[in-house]
């Protein structure tokens, strides 16, 4: 497998935005940069067969590449030069501006159905359902325990915008972060009647044995930095406005109304 630089890139978008052929491309693993999501975007908006696009194992679709909840300093921690440490660190990193323009593109693709940002087996979005395509809406869009990131939490909050169809939407154990996961809850509509997004900020294990054992650590607590965490509650806390809503689960114990 080659990886595909700047200019290599530049000139495939440029094919792929007149190709009528291409039906699956695959691009995993191809080393593709951040800078290059613009580009992408463009190919991806002007082309009108692709069906299926997987740009997972790239730098574009690295949760380390982008500025998250982790790079954002928690005053509860800092103590000394360490705020001028972590300040730099966040600075070499870069804002997901680019990619939320590819998330908007796939948004607005004719064609494509599914895009694949994570290397974890099965956790390729199904673009249609989250926009609400097709004939028959989709009414429950189950998106628990796919192995979501941060990255596919930013395309999930923009292609569920306008979509009124589904009523349940569930979440859990994806390691969305805080700031992902308020960008989706922020998107919902008014017709949300079931909401899950427990064990999103710290996927737990729960799969062993006594899971009621399973506890976060308060090292682990702490280690989120307190800001992104009162977006998400403030977020949380608007759903009240929804009329519809019915159950709210954001740990082991639901909130009805």
């Amino acid at each position: 497998d080659e990886t595909l630089a700047s200019g290599a890139m530049r000139l495939l978008c440029g094919v792929l935005k007149y190709n009528t052929l291409i039906k699956a491309l695959n691009l995993s693993g191809r080393g593709i940069t951040p800078d290059s999501a613009s580009i992408l975007a463009i190919a991806v908006k002007a082309n009108s067969t692709i069906t299926s696009l997987d740009i997972s194992d790239n730098p574009l679709s690295d949760v380390a590449m982008y500025n998250t909840d982790k790079d954002e300093p928690n005053q509860e921690l800092l103590e000394g030069d360490s705020f001028g440490s972590v300040s730099e660190a966040a600075t070499k990193k870069v804002d997901i501006k680019g990619l939320s323009g590819l998330a908007e593109a796939v948004k607005l693709s004719t064609s494509l159905t599914a895009i694949t940002l994570e290397s974890t087996k099965g956790s390729t979005l199904p673009i249609g359902t989250l926009r609400g395509d097709g004939a028959k809406k989709a009414h429950i869009v189950d998106l628990a325990r796919k192995g979501l990131s941060f990255i596919s939490a930013i395309f999930v909050g923009i292609l569920i915008r306008s979509n009124t169809h589904f009523t349940e939407l569930a979440l859990s154990s994806n390691e969305l972060t805080a700031s992902g996961a308020t960008g989706i809850i922020t998107s919902l509509s008014k017709s949300i009647k079931f909401l899950d997004i427990s064990n999103i900020v710290f996927v737990e294990d729960r799969s062993k044995a006594d899971k009621k054992d399973t506890k976060l650590t308060s090292a682990a607590i702490t280690a989120v930095p307190q800001q992104p965490l009162l977006k998400l509650w403030a977020a949380v806390s608007e759903l009240g406005a929804l009329e519809k809503l019915e159950r709210l689960t954001m740990d082991r114990n639901h909130i009805t109304r």
